[in-house]
Parts: structure tokens; sequence; C-alpha cells
């Protein structure tokens, strides 16, 4: 999953506005091996997304090492390592057994 990534942040301080990462890897179909892919990983810390879009129907926010900073951002589909602050976004599951969560 982390050579997968469309986008890594393996620097420190990186800040990134109003930018869409895109995640176009599907949803797997019943009885068939996932195939992973990942829209946004960042392995760094103190990155910051102002007004960013992370969008796809799989794992398009890999927040993995790090603190980080998100602003006014709408997000698709995270997992993270719960040491980032979102403010002002807006995160979505697309999966159907999760809920609609805005911060």
């Amino acid at each position: 999953m982390f050579a997968s990534a469309n986008f890594a942040v393996n620097s420190p301080f990186f800040i990134a506005k109003n930018i869409t990462f895109k995640n176009k890897a599907p949803l797997p179909v019943s009885g068939e091996l996932a195939k992973r892919a990942v829209g946004l990983h960042i392995s760094m810390d103190a990155a910051a997304f102002v007004g960013c879009h992370c969008v796809g129907s799989q794992d398009t926010l890999y927040d993995l090492v790090g603190r980080h900073y998100f602003m006014d951002c709408y997000i698709e589909f995270v997992f993270r390592n719960d040491l980032s602050f979102y403010k002002g976004c807006h995160l979505r599951s697309t999966s159907r057994s999760y809920r609609v969560v805005a911060m």
C-alpha cells in the first residue's frame, strides 16, 4: 500500500493549497482480492493542506506519520494516525457502513 500512492509527501514542512488528490482505483468486487491504492500518503511531520480535496472510492488519504494540519478540506475515506488536526473539514466515507462526519 505504501508504494501504491499517487502522491507521497516525504519531506517535512510540506504545504499544499487548493489541490485535488484523486484515487481512481475501484472498490473490489465481492470475492475478488482487494487491489489497494492510496491517493495521498503522508509520511513526514508538519505538513499543511488548505482547501484541498482527497477523493476516490478507497484509501484517498493515508495520514501515517507526524502531525499535520488540514483546513477547509474535503476528504473521502481517510485513515490516519490521530495526530493531525482537521479544522473546517468535511470527512466523508464512501462506504455504506460508515456515516458522514463534519469537523
